[in-house]
């Protein structure tokens, strides 16, 4: 899977475009699913619509999809813990690696040896790659901007709640994340 290909990026912007900071089409799928056991069992298959839905929400969502993953880790949405929580996992995850982004770069290929070499972007004959790919960039984390420290504190209370085996690392390495999450500080 390729995410930093022209169609994902196309994707991703539509997706934007056409749900808003709501969500309301991603949000419907995942709260319809009302059979804990039928989301552990699809786990991984990517033609689950939940799971699917949720992996989108973890890519392009940003605050808006983090503090509705936080309400959703409430008691009244028990069914969809499971999947809840992996989000959470995953919109940590994406903040996390957004703040550790470098200088964008390309391959280069030498077309009489075939040999590659990644470079940065900056270094690139045509001037327009760089921009290019900085605006992808801007695109791609729009959403992922400073939250509430109320949805941080909410959050690390709902997943510590959570049973152990609905987080893919161990929860206090989770809990420990949520704090590099930016915050407002107004």
């Amino acid at each position: 899977m390729n995410k930093d290909a022209d169609s994902a990026h196309v994707i991703r912007n539509r997706i934007k475009i056409i749900e808003g900071t709501e969500f309301n089409t991603l949000w419907g799928i995942i709260d319809a699913e009302s059979d804990k056991q039928h989301l552990i069992q699809d786990l991984g298959n990517p033609y689950s619509r939940p799971w699917a839905a949720a992996y989108v929400l973890g890519e392009v969502g940003g605050a808006p999809a983090l503090h509705e993953t936080t309400l959703r880790l409430s008691s009244s949405h028990e069914s969809i813990h499971f999947l809840t929580a992996k989000l959470a996992f995953h919109l940590t995850a994406r903040y996390i690696g957004i703040q550790s982004e470098g200088e964008p770069t390309v391959t280069q290929i030498n077309t009489n040896t075939g040999q590659m070499t990644e470079v940065s972007a900056r270094e690139c004959p045509d001037p327009d790659i760089y921009e290019r790919l900085m605006l992808r960039r801007r695109q791609a984390n729009e959403y992922f901007v400073p939250v509430n420290p109320v949805t941080i504190r909410d959050l690390k209370a709902h997943l510590s709640e959570i049973p152990d085996d609905f987080i893919p690392m161990p929860k206090q390495e989770l809990l420990e994340w949520t704090d590099h999450i930016p915050v407002n500080r107004s």
